[in-house]
């Protein structure tokens, strides 16, 4: 109703006084109006671009930029000119701080630092350097929250830049990198209030210094008041764990992750006997046990058997959450007993598990779990038979299968039953048009769905999983169809026509992609704006682009961007000039060219070098 009488109050003016240009329709406008009614509603990308455009929206904009508590700006490959203007409208009034820090050094995160800083998070900091730690320490003597991921691989940190932080509670320190770095020389030192912790990477003879009470080979006192403990490894043991089981009984969550260039030995290795030890910590809410592969080839946890994981499900019986990868000795017998020995399991992952089969889900009607996460990877004996086990889980809201070859388009009626299913990963399924067909026509409100090397599927495949009659036309907002050779601009065209909530699109090494097709993509949304534009696209590996990708950076396109891969196409190469003017033009995108995944998710630690490519 304001708007209306304020429209017509316009018009009036403007039939008096002949027309009016620019700022005086903004100064008749009332403040409450500007600022209560439509300037509130808007995100932070969007006031900032708006006070830059007149006198009077800058004063309107400072208003609702002011009372933001918390800043995220984690989704935006900021430079150090959109850092410091940020800072100029925001002030500092905010407590917690979130940004992607690819494009930025230490001197451009050194505007945000500050006494009114609660909790910070740095992330992808390709150009932060060890420095930083000691600024934010001087800067932000009431941290809470500190979060910081750093990339050199020869990086040697020393724990007694965060003394001043007597206040911290929650620490989160990562490097990324092929090499452990030993940079626990002073864990002694850390501070006493920490609840939370979380590092990578270190050395099992630094954890176990970690978790040890003072005087004990120089421990720490962190036993005192820590409730969650994170750690990547180079190798995780049953001495580690008894460690912690001993020091630390009362911790709510315990992650361990190891990477071993080869098979540990017996006394450097996790074995029943240090499952059974942890099945002691009858606290725990969230357990994550994970062996990743090393570049020598698979490493598993060899020396642990059904038996470990009876004794630990049926010590730990008030689990939430739990992950394994690596298994490769378990059973069936060995992972269903998580589903019926712990009633308050809502999040079950199982990765590379071998020997993991339907018979894992065959009486999910009496589990007394109700589970909302179900995540299965490279478990090769899964089948269909699954997909049909769950129709009973009416709370069901993630299913990933990925790598799970078996899962084909029998029981994909039973995947329509979900109805509260918003995340589905079949990547590396055998799934055909025709599974798809069966999808498109359901009424999940799924919003990610994930087809990647799903080598079935075709242009006909993506036609038929956008049908009119379902709902995922409607609810889809990130689709990926990487390595799918039978995908080509058809399959883009109807993408465009049909998906009218996508914001997410990875078409990576899809050959017969072609400019003419992803050109109509970009343009989706800025001729009808009830139709949402792509915000994120990996084009990595698409050579059908290369002959004219200079024709699709510039504007318009790319309205509303955050994130574009196109790395892996010979002509970027030799458009470097060109790539840099789009860059200047568009400082909110943020563009790959090294092979992350979508939002630079696993190979940021190689932007730095990048960087010198802009």
């Amino acid at each position: 109703m304001a708007i209306e009488q304020w429209k017509k109050r316009r018009r009036a003016d403007e039939g008096t006084s002949g027309g009016g240009g620019g700022d005086s329709h903004l100064e008749t406008l009332p403040s409450a109006l500007l600022i209560g009614e439509i300037l509130s509603k808007l995100g932070v990308e969007s006031l900032c671009s708006l006070s830059c455009t007149s006198s009077p929206l800058y004063d309107a904009c400072s208003q609702p930029l002011s009372s933001f508590t918390s800043l995220d700006l984690s989704d935006h490959g900021l430079d150090e000119r959109i850092v410091s203007c940020i800072v100029r409208r925001c002030g500092h009034g905010f407590s917690g701080l979130t940004l992607n820090c690819l494009r930025l050094g230490d001197q451009a995160v050194k505007h945000f630092l500050g006494p009114h800083l609660r909790e910070l998070h740095l992330l992808k900091g390709s150009l932060l350097t060890p420095q930083i730690i000691a600024f934010i320490s001087n800067k932000c003597p009431d941290l809470r929250v500190l979060t910081v991921e750093f990339t050199d691989v020869d990086l040697h940190f020393t724990i007694a830049n965060l003394l001043l932080l007597t206040k911290l509670e929650n620490l989160c320190l990562k490097s990324r990198g092929s090499d452990l770095v030993p940079f626990l020389s002073q864990v002694e030192q850390l501070p006493e209030s920490l609840q939370t912790l979380k590092l990578r990477c270190l050395f099992e003879s630094d954890a176990l210094r970690l978790v040890s009470p003072p005087g004990v080979a120089g421990g720490s006192r962190l036993i005192y008041s820590l409730q969650s403990l994170s750690l990547v490894l180079n190798v995780m043991s049953d001495v580690l764990v008894a460690k912690i089981t001993s020091y630390l009984p009362q911790l709510l969550v315990l992650e361990l992750e190891d990477f071993p260039p080869t098979c540990p030995v017996v006394s450097c290795d996790l074995t029943d006997s240090g499952l059974q030890k942890l099945g002691s910590m009858r606290w725990l809410k969230r357990l994550s046990l994970v062996r990743t592969w090393h570049f020598g080839g698979p490493v598993s946890f060899r020396r642990v058997t059904d038996m470990g994981m009876f004794l630990l499900s049926e010590g730990c019986r008030d689990l939430e959450s739990v992950r394994f990868s690596g298994f490769s000795k378990v059973s069936d017998a060995g992972f269903t007993s998580f589903l019926h020995c712990c009633p308050k399991l809502k999040s079950y992952e199982v990765r590379s598990a071998p020997h993991l089969s339907d018979l894992t889900f065959h009486d999910m009607s009496k589990a007394p779990c109700s589970l909302s996460e179900l995540r299965l990877s490279s478990c090769n004996l899964v089948t269909s038979e699954t997909v049909t086990k769950l129709a009973s889980s009416s709370s069901l809201e993630v299913l990933h299968l990925r790598g799970c070859w078996g899962v084909s388009d029998f029981g994909f009626h039973a995947i329509l039953s979900l109805n509260k299913l918003t995340t589905l990963d079949l990547a590396g399924s055998n799934i055909t048009d025709d599974g798809l067909s069966t999808l498109g026509k359901g009424s999940c409100p799924i919003n990610r769905l994930s087809l990647r090397s799903c080598t079935r599927v075709t242009d006909e495949g993506i036609s038929m999983l956008l049908h009119r009659e379902g709902s995922l036309r409607g609810t889809l907002s990130a689709l990926d169809l990487s390595y799918l050779s039978g995908i080509s601009d058809t399959a883009i065209y109807e993408i465009t026509a049909s998906a009218t909530a996508l914001k997410e699109l990875c078409v990576r090494s899809c050959v017969l992609v072609s400019i003419s097709s992803i050109r109509a993509l970009l343009k989706k949304g800025n001729l009808d704006n009830r139709v949402l534009p792509i915000q994120k696209l990996d084009l990595y590996g698409c050579v059908g682009l290369s002959s004219q990708l200079h024709s699709l950076l510039v504007k318009p396109l790319f309205r509303g961007f955050r994130w574009l891969g196109i790395g892996g196409i010979g002509a970027v190469n030799e458009q470097c000039g060109v790539l840099k003017q789009f860059i200047k033009e568009r400082p909110w995108l943020t563009v790959c060219m090294v092979g992350c995944e979508i939002g630079c998710h696993d190979k940021w630690f190689l932007h730095k070098e990048f960087m010198n490519c802009q």
